[in-house]
This record gives C-alpha cells, sequence and structure tokens, in this order.
C-alpha cells in the first residue's frame, strides 16, 4: 500500500468507529447503514486527495536531506503547503551555512605552515594542505599506508629507516597519541633531508568509533642546523682551548672559576676538578696582590660594558708548591644574562722577564764599558806624559841615590798604571785579550806586593803558594786585575766587620 492510501485508511478508521457507535446508541437500520455507508465513502474520498497532497511534501524534504548529508546545496522549490516550504527553505539555509563553513575550513588547513594530513579509518587521504603535499608530494586518495612513496622516513639518528608502520600516522590510525615524535624526512630524488616534530592524534565518532586520523608536522630544520652549527663551534673552540699553548681559565663576574684548561693544570699544578668553583683570586695569586687584582676586574668589566674589547697585563703569581713565577694575562668578557663571563688566557713569562733583565744588564754594562774605554784612553795619555817625562827626570838625577829611587818609584807606578788602563780598556772591551803562558806565583808575588804599598802595613797579606803550579795560559794584566779586584772586596769586607 503506498503513502496516500495509508493515509485514507488512517483516516477512515476513526470515522468508522464513530458511525458504528451512533447506530449502536440509536440502533441498526437499513437507512442508518445507507446513511453510514456514504458517509465513509465521502471520507474516504477526502483523505485520498488530502494523502496525495502531503506525499509529494515527504519525498522533496527526502531529496533535500539527502543533497544536506553529501554537502550539495539544497533545492528550493515549491512545497505543497507553507509549514512544508518553511522546513525546506530551513534546509537549504543550513546547507549553505555548512558549505560556507566548510570552506572556510579547507583554506584555514591550506594556509597552515606546518604540513597537515587527515586520513579516514581505511587509511586514505582525505586532507592535505600545501605544506604537506610540497613536503611529501601526495594527494587526497593517497593509501598513507600501502601508496607507493617518493620519500622515506628515518628515526631521529637520521641513519634508522621507520618502518610504515612505526610512522606517526599508522601509530594513530591504531588509535594512539602521538606526541613530539622526531624523524626526518629524505625525499628520494636529490633534495636536502627535512627534520620535522610530529603530533598525531586518532578522530573518532561520537560514540567513540574511530573514524580517521590527523598529523601536524612541523619543520625544524633550520633550528637543528643552527644547534649542530652551534655544537660544531663549541667543539672547536674546545679544541682550540685544548691544543692552545696558553693557559685558559674562564670565571664569572665573581672570579668563580667556570672552566680550567690542561694547560692551566700544567701551569698552577691545580687540577680541574680542585679549581673549578674555587675564586681564582684565592688560588693563584700571592695575598699582597688579591685586591690589586679585584680592582683591576672592577675596571675591566665597567670598561667593558662601556665598549671595551679586552685587557692584557702582566702580574705575578703562586705554584701550588709555593714558589712563584710571573705571568701574562689576555682577558675578555662576554655577557650572559645580567652578568658577565671572564675569558682568560695565562702565558707563563718568567723566562722572558729573565731574559729580558739580563739583556738590561747587558745594556747596562755596554754602557759602563763605553764609560771605562772613554776615561782609560784619557788616563792613558796622561800616563804617557808621566812615563816620558820620568825617563827624562831618571836620566838627570841618576848620580843622586835617593832621587833616582824616587824616580823609580814613579817609573814603576806609571808602569802599573799603564797596566791599569790596559785592564779597563780590556774591560770595555776596546782592548783584545793577549793570552800567555804565566806563573801563577810570580803573579801573586807582584800582586802582593802592589796590594802591599796600596793597603798599608795595617793590613796583613798571607800566601799559601804550590811551587809545582803548572803554567796557566791567561791575559796576565786581566788575571791580575782580578786578583786585586778580590784581595781589596776581602779587605773591605774585614774592615766593615771590624768596625
Amino acid at each position: 500500500m503506498n503513502l496516500s492510501g495509508r493515509l485514507a485508511v488512517g483516516m477512515m478508521l476513526p470515522v468508522v468507529t464513530l458511525l458504528l457507535t451512533l447506530g449502536f446508541i440509536h440502533g441498526v437500520t437499513w437507512p442508518g447503514m445507507a446513511l453510514a455507508g456514504g458517509a465513509v465513502a465521502v471520507v474516504l474520498m477526502t483523505a485520498e486527495l488530502i494523502a496525495r497532497s502531503l506525499a509529494r511534501t515527504p519525498a522533496q524534504l527526502v531529496r533535500a536531506a539527502d543533497a544536506l548529508s553529501r554537502g550539495q546545496p539544497v533545492p528550493s522549490g515549491a512545497v505543497g503547503n507553507d509549514e512544508a516550504a518553511q522546513l525546506a527553505a530551513t534546509l537549504a539555509e543550513l546547507s549553505a551555512q555548512l558549505g560556507s563553513r566548510q570552506h572556510l575550513l579547507e583554506k584555514t588547513v591550506e594556509s597552515i605552515r606546518d604540513p597537515v594530513v587527515v586520513a579516514d579509518e581505511h587509511a586514505m587521504i582525505v586532507i592535505v594542505n600545501a605544506a604537506a603535499r610540497r613536503l611529501y608530494g601526495v594527494e587526497p586518495g593517497f593509501d598513507t599506508l600501502t601508496g607507493v612513496r617518493t620519500f622515506q622516513n628515518y628515526y631521529a639518528d637520521g641513519t634508522t629507516e621507520m618502518p610504515i608502520a612505526d610512522t606517526p600516522m599508522a601509530r594513530a590510525l591504531r588509535g594512539e597519541d602521538i606526541d613530539d615524535c622526531e624523524l626526518i624526512v629524505k625525499p628520494l630524488r636529490p633534495e636536502p633531508a627535512v627534520y620535522l616534530v610530529v603530533n598525531a592524534r586518532p578522530l573518532r565518532d561520537d560514540a567513540g568509533n574511530l573514524r580517521g586520523a590527523v598529523i601536524v608536522l612541523h619543520d625544524v630544520t633550520a633550528q637543528r642546523q643552527a644547534h649542530q652549527a652551534l655544537v660544531e663551534s663549541e667543539q672547536m673552540a674546545q679544541a682550540i682551548v685544548r691544543t692552545a699553548l696558553d693557559a685558559f681559565v674562564q670565571t664569572d663576574q665573581d672570579g668563580i672559576i667556570l672552566d680550567w684548561s690542561p694547560q692551566a693544570e700544567a701551569l698552577t699544578g691545580w687540577t680541574r676538578s680542585e679549581a673549578v668553583g674555587c675564586r681564582v683570586v684565592e688560588l693563584v695569586f700571592p695575598e699582597e696582590l688579591r685586591v690589586a687584582h679585584r680592582q683591576r676586574i672592577t675596571r675591566f668589566l665597567q670598561e667593558a660594558a662601556g665598549g671595551g674589547i679586552g685587557m692584557r697585563y702582566e702580574t705575578a703569581s703562586v705554584h701550588r708548591d709555593g714558589h712563584r713565577f710571573h705571568v701574562e694575562v689576555s682577558l675578555n668578557a662576554l655577557r650572559r644574562g645580567d652578568g658577565w663571563i671572564i675569558n682568560s688566557f695565562v702565558r707563563d713569562v718568567t723566562q722572558r722577564r729573565i731574559a729580558e733583565e739580563q739583556l738590561i744588564q747587558a745594556q747596562k754594562t755596554e754602557s759602563l764599558g763605553r764609560l771605562t774605554g772613554g776615561i782609560a784612553h784619557d788616563f792613558n795619555n796622561m800616563l804617557t806624559v808621566i812615563t816620558g817625562t820620568v825617563e827624562i827626570l831618571a836620566d838627570g838625577v841618576k848620580d843622586n841615590p835617593q832621587l833616582a829611587a824616587i824616580a823609580k818609584l814613579i817609573s814603576d807606578a806609571a808602569d802599573r798604571g799603564a797596566q791599569l788602563t790596559s785592564s779597563l780598556l780590556a774591560f770595555a772591551r776596546k782592548q783584545p785579550l793577549q793570552p800567555a803562558e804565566t806563573d801563577v806565583n810570580d803573579l801573586i808575588g807582584e800582586v802582593v806586593r802592589l796590594l802591599s804599598q796600596t793597603l798599608g802595613s795595617q793590613t796583613e797579606i798571607r800566601t799559601e803558594l804550590n811551587r809545582n803550579a803548572w803554567l796557566a795560559f791567561v791575559d796576565r794584566s786581566q788575571l791580575g786585575a782580578a786578583l786585586v779586584n778580590l784581595a781589596i772586596t776581602r779587605a773591605m769586607r774585614c774592615l766593615r766587620a771590624a768596625r
């Protein structure tokens, strides 16, 4: 029975029931029965007309609902009555709103910078935005489990291939929640790898049934490359520190040691484990220099805050065993948060300081030699006059023994002066040495006679000579001068001690 028939029967039943009730109440007669039959016929004809009119309206509503379920526009044709027409119009408006919202959702997903992929419960892609298409080269309808791929997923180590069953999409389709999964996508074509952090969720309906999965991928390639560059830079810096000739010491602005290189261990005697965490000023600076060091660091940080680039200075340092040495320190400061990190390169300059002092002493000696040479030349000129004059004087008084003796003393003194001049010139390197075989005992005797006249009778000179001594190959005048200097030095010490 069609819809119009069912409606007619439904409308007829209450009428028949009413007529039968009236017949039982007033009695059953033939005219009454005829009247009832006519009424039934009229009701049936009226019900058929009404049912046919109403049947057209539900059919149009069914077609509208079917179009709405498929996301298609709802037709807005005329319907049989006002209420049905209003319902159809409402369905059409709802269809338009849903279409607009779906279009907005698609545009939103498409504009997201991170790749987004949505698959249904059969692992078929239903939504894929532009970023995902560029990354994977897939379109809606691609099977994420069995489709032919133009890429390969790898674990975070970059070398181990990730099976399809372990991919975030496959796991989400099994009902897992995936948070911050790291993977690397390497296209099969010659393009660089992409580092990704993936989050995935299963999609369920209101009844809890699994209907698909969604994954969102975040490209962290630039961050990984920057991190790798930073790691390589730090490794290079550490290699430079380890292989540098100078010791490296890193402290905070309060002087607490943060890093201590192997060269610092060798220089100071303190191991890294012993030094880190200690104050550098208390570890390697003499006590009397600690206040000055703190003041220097304070001034250095003030200059660094004003744009200064570094500082270099020399200072004394103390080894773990207590001995002191000199170091050259080069400082530079780096800003870290609200504080400073101070990097120091320290070099042992003790030997250089000794060499510099020796150079200064040599320069002093050279200056003294030039002065001595000048004096010796002037003195030698005066001795030349004395020597020439005493010879004339000796000839004039040779008949007077007493005056001749005096002339002899003058001549001897002039000879000793000439020897002294020769020694001064040799000291000043103005005169070459003249080594020869020399009887040291005889030379000592001459020195004793000279000293006896010079020091006077209050000084006693004793000698202990070995008569079997070998001849020495030396410059006689230089050795004599050395013996005189030693004797005079000893005599002066004895005089100071006696006082």
